[in-house]
């Protein structure tokens, strides 16, 4: 009797919108800024200090490597980032620093501990939007190459199809909102994935087994399935969370959200075929009880 075939397992890390630089974003606590003495015009190294917002972020990131490491096991880890991990200078008012090189450090800083994992094998930074990025995805080409000496493979694109074992994934960092009501979320997610599943398959292609965006950090989930060729097909779809608290400007665009999701998603892989999903998260409640007598 031959010996059975052991499956081939792959863990697909995903994180979004971390918005390092930014007092409400991802911080690693150990991350390394400069500033000159006065006095020697010698360049004097310092830790950013951390906010209540930016230490609870980064409490959750690191539960979550965790919880992720454990999962994997010895087997390979895939990373993605998938947007938006600088805040940009477009929005000073609650930035750590306004030094574009002080944002690459911390975003940098962000994810070289996931780059110390002996099984992470590639990653992949998806570009994001312009005003956070410094235009044109410059932070995610410059956090690249600031890591080029982990010696681990990374790609910067806008807009993927990427393959892990077999299993396409569709990535790019905008795409579909939420939802407005609690009872419509999901909605334009699910219209959004069958679009491109329906294009595909009209062009004689096979639709994404994954499809990931991030941008409006809040986690929506859906399994899309069409039928056509006389077959059954899946994609599995999400709009990610965030590690990134809520300010002036994401509550006006988001119409005051009364909760935020803060954390990461993975997805095990096992022979080309996604087996289940996890969701490393905690849901925050940012309304302030007020009482009037």
């Amino acid at each position: 009797m031959g010996k059975l075939k052991r499956s081939r397992r792959a863990i697909l890390a995903v994180m979004f919108d971390t918005h390092g630089g930014h007092k409400l974003g991802l911080c690693n606590p150990d991350t390394v800024l400069f500033e000159e003495d006065p006095e020697t015009r010698t360049l004097i190294p310092y830790h950013p200090a951390m906010t209540p917002s930016m230490t609870f972020n980064w409490k959750a990131q690191v539960e979550d490597r965790e919880a992720i490491v454990k999962l994997a096991g010895e087997d390979d880890i895939f990373l993605v980032h998938d947007g938006d991990m600088t805040h940009g200078n477009g929005m000073v008012r609650e930035l750590i620093s306004t030094r574009q090189s002080d944002q690459f450090r911390i975003a940098a800083a962000n994810l070289r501990p996931w780059f110390k994992l002996p099984n992470l094998k590639k990653a992949v930074f998806v570009k994001g939007t312009g005003v956070h990025e410094f235009g044109e995805g410059s932070a995610a080409q410059t956090v690249a190459d600031m890591l080029a000496d982990e010696k681990k493979p990374i790609d910067v694109p806008y807009h993927a199809e990427a393959f892990l074992d077999g299993l396409k994934i569709d990535l790019a960092h905008h795409g579909p909102p939420p939802g407005v009501r609690y009872w419509l979320k999901g909605n334009l997610l699910r219209l959004y994935a069958q679009s491109i599943m329906d294009d595909c398959l009209v062009e004689g292609e096979a639709p994404p087994d994954l499809l990931l965006r991030g941008h409006y950090h809040t986690l929506v989930t859906e399994i899309v399935t069409r039928r056509a060729r006389d077959k059954e097909w899946q994609t599995w779809a999400a709009v990610g969370p965030s590690y990134c608290m809520i300010d002036d400007y994401a509550r006006k665009v988001s119409k005051s959200p009364a909760k935020i999701t803060i954390g990461m998603l993975a997805y095990e892989v096992v022979d080309g075929a996604i087996l289940r999903k996890h969701e490393f998260k905690r849901t925050l409640d940012f309304r302030t009880k007020v009482v009037l007598r």
